[in-house]
């Protein structure tokens, strides 16, 4: 294909190229994300936001509400009666409101699960925004402690302690490890 370079031993360095690309694209949302999320769990402690649609046709309204530090995606049916003279469809609404403790039958470790007991009762699970931020860090730290290692293989310092090795670069006198492509003599 024009424009696209292959390596010497025919490995294909634009893929690698793009590969990496794609990885650190990756991280950037997800550090961006976790920055996100930080701030959101903060907030949720002074502000509670409520994200809603209702589906006039099948008399559903799906939302998401964060609140004290966990995230509740639910959903609730109506037997249509108390939403005459509601338009076709609402859209999407915001709101912001004063938290509140979302109670849930089942919680654990700040997962919760509220089952329905009935046709139109609610029904959600709760998440907390610990779990969240876990899930966020995971690419940015994984990419950071390779940036770390690779800074320090191509500082000369040792690989395995991170002693420098300018004054013996054959082998660590803290470790006594060999660095790769050295041999022990």
């Amino acid at each position: 294909m024009p424009g696209m370079r292959f390596s010497a031993n025919g490995k294909g360095g634009v893929m690698r190229r793009l590969l990496r690309w794609a990885f650190n694209f990756a991280a950037v949302v997800s550090a961006l994300l976790f920055v996100a999320t930080c701030v959101l769990w903060v907030r949720s402690y002074w502000i509670a936001d409520a994200l809603s649609r209702f589906n006039a046709p099948t008399f559903r309204e799906h939302w998401m509400f964060l609140s004290r530090g966990r995230v509740w995606f639910g959903t609730m049916g109506s037997k249509g009666e108390i939403f005459v003279g509601v338009p076709v469809d609402m859209g999407v609404v915001l709101s912001h409101q004063v938290p509140s403790n979302m109670g849930c039958d089942y919680n654990w470790f700040g997962f919760g699960w509220e089952p329905p007991y009935g046709r139109d009762d609610p029904r959600g699970v709760v998440i907390p925004y610990w779990f969240i931020l876990i899930g966020a860090a995971t690419l940015p730290m994984y990419r950071v402690g390779r940036l770390a290692r690779r800074r320090q293989r191509f500082a000369g310092l040792c690989p395995r302690c991170g002693y420098d090795l300018r004054a013996t670069p054959d082998r660590c006198p803290e470790c006594g490890a060999v660095p790769t492509g050295k041999a022990a003599t």
